[in-house]
């Protein structure tokens, strides 16, 4: 299967002096020994640091050296991560197009001119463990990972633009209608929506990626918490219930990342390159796939009945430009 994310992520990478290391190590990955091509793993303040590409490559992770942007990425069909070593922090996203920025506890090490990475922080953002054995100086590494789980996240991401995904009216039928509880929740719902839209217009240019500041983020954060909790001023009827969670809940994920990425661009202002806007491309089509999932139980109630949404809606279904506010 191929890459489920292609993004480029840049990193500036940290110069230092040779540090003192404690002794080396070994690491297993499922229960196989890494070899090493040079540098091996040691042990530098109790902690487990090792080679970037003989370590990650075993792991099964793709390891990306970019020359000129001194950009390390380590990827997979489930993971992508970023390494920005100037400042040891980390950020990560996987197929749910999760994003999380962290500070890394333990800083990365310069070793024989070699970059040497934290163990156990790094792997575990993507779902490893790792135990330690003292008397044999052997970290043993375990994926976790359920790739059933993750094969089908996958799977959704692929066929997300796949046609005849959203229902059509059929005109040679007798068309249905919502319930008057139905009708009054999805108005109410466009109406946000809609709002939404427009004050989202008001907030400026916000396409390039390194003017997204915290204070930005936050800005569009409040816009997106105010609006999406509007959703409830209605209550939600039975059948549309699901839909009404999945959507607050791909809100909720929205604000997370939009502010994960403003911290990451905060604490990395250099680190940035034009190919990094993959990663913001990949974040927004994660939200449409999410969000083309859970406005299926409508889609579901339209083809049950034959009900022409566009037609009961009008404009509030659709954006000043014509295409659907549930087109992704």
């Amino acid at each position: 299967m191929k890459r489920f994310i292609c993004a480029s992520l840049a990193a500036f990478m940290l110069f230092g002096s040779t540090v003192f290391a404690d002794t080396t190590a070994n690491v297993y990955i499922n229960d196989q020994l890494v070899s090493y091509s040079d540098q091996t793993p040691i042990i530098i303040d109790s902690r487990t640091y090792v080679p970037i590409r003989d370590v990650f490559e075993a792991a099964g992770f793709d390891v990306d050296w970019d020359a000129e942007t001194k950009a390390v990425t380590l990827s997979n069909d489930y993971h992508n991560i970023l390494l920005c070593t100037q400042t040891n922090s980390m950020l990560s996203m996987d197929t749910n197009f999760k994003l999380r920025y962290k500070k890394l506890e333990n800083p990365i090490q310069i070793v024989n001119s070699r970059t040497l990475l934290p163990l156990r922080e790094i792997l575990e953002s993507a779902n490893y463990s790792l135990d330690w054995d003292a008397e044999t100086k052997s970290a043993k590494v375990t994926d976790n990972n359920d790739y059933t789980v993750l094969d089908a996240q996958a799977d959704k991401f692929e066929h997300l633009f796949d046609e005849n995904k959203t229902y059509k009216f059929d005109e040679s039928k007798p068309a249905g209608e919502f319930t008057s509880e139905e009708y009054a929740f999805l108005d109410n719902m466009f109406t946000v929506l809609q709002d939404m839209q427009k004050a989202g217009d008001n907030l400026g240019d916000l396409e390039n990626v390194d003017e997204i500041t915290p204070e930005t983020a936050a800005l569009v954060s409040k816009l997106v918490k105010d609006y999406t909790s509007k959703f409830s001023a209605v209550e939600c009827p039975e059948s549309l219930d699901d839909m009404d969670k999945k959507l607050q809940d791909v809100f909720d994920g929205l604000v997370e990342n939009v502010l994960a990425l403003a911290q990451f661009t905060q604490d990395n202002p250099d680190a940035m390159s034009d190919d990094s806007f993959g990663m913001v491309f990949a974040l927004l089509i994660g939200v449409a796939a999410q969000a083309s999932e859970a406005v299926e139980p409508l889609n579901k109630i339209c083809e049950e009945r034959n009900i022409d949404i566009k037609s009961v809606f009008g404009d509030k279904y659709s954006t000043t430009d014509g295409m659907s506010l549930f087109d992704f």
